[in-house]
């Protein structure tokens, strides 16, 4: 199985890009801070997502198996050498996470240079964010002293949307699975609409290239966070 980075195991990276991953056939390696998470996840040997279909009102269960998982602080070297050298790494991060990633693509960028590898590498950052492929690029160039060259390092920094409702259980004692992710089956990952990317013959099946998804961020910010956080408000203030 061809390995596949997913930075951030939280319920995004383990819920969506690791339940879509898995299912299109690669083995997603979990890359994290968390100790105990990836200690945890390692040690059972599996996680569960339960996804609910909203138009058919069904449920379905998947059981993730085949994963591996790397600590991106102690175990630093391997991940930035599986950054350099897979095809494919997706992200789901919070912005305090930004900058330790952003230097993590940097010194993978510097190992490709030194060891000659020319095979692309595509990087989707996933985050509800505005500005998001600006805000890497800037922070790459401070810790890399330039812009990174798609042309000459066939590195492609590519913004993507993670628009699945990703929960954990609201009685996760009910569950032997301690590592369970609930929410929807949104089965695409909206992914910058990059021309070498749209050629690849193992493109991920449940990528949807698309333009523009800067001002389709915005707008799922100010039309869905911004809603949700304003009704969770409203719903806190009545006590529920």
């Amino acid at each position: 199985m061809e390995k596949v980075l997913i930075v951030g195991s939280g319920r995004s990276g383990r819920g969506m890009l690791g339940e879509l991953y898995e299912k299109d056939g690669f083995l997603p390696v979990f890359a994290d801070i968390n100790k105990d998470l990836l200690n945890g996840l390692s040690k059972q040997g599996y996680y569960e997502v339960s996804m609910h279909d909203i138009k058919n009102n069904t449920n379905e269960i998947r059981r993730i198996t085949h994963f591996e998982t790397v600590d991106v602080i102690d175990e630093y070297e391997k991940y930035i050498m599986l950054i350099a050298t897979v095809k494919y790494v997706s992200s789901a991060l919070m912005p305090d996470a930004f900058d330790h990633f952003a230097k993590a693509i940097s010194d993978a960028v510097k190992y490709r240079r030194k060891n000659h590898i020319t095979s692309d590498l595509y990087i989707t950052l996933g985050a509800n964010y505005v500005g998001l492929k600006q805000t890497y690029q800037k922070l790459i160039r401070g810790h890399l002293g330039e812009d990174i060259d798609p042309d000459r390092d066939h590195v492609h920094i590519l913004m993507s949307i993670v628009n699945r409702k990703n929960l954990l259980p609201d009685h996760p004692e009910a569950f032997e699975d301690k590592y369970r992710i609930e929410g929807d089956n949104k089965p695409v990952l909206r992914v910058d609409n990059d021309p070498d990317l749209a050629n690849e013959k193992d493109l991920p099946s449940f990528f949807r290239l698309e333009d523009n998804l800067d001002g389709a961020m915005a707008v799922k910010i100010w039309t869905g966070n911004v809603v949700q956080c304003s009704m969770a408000f409203v719903a806190l203030n009545k006590g529920y």
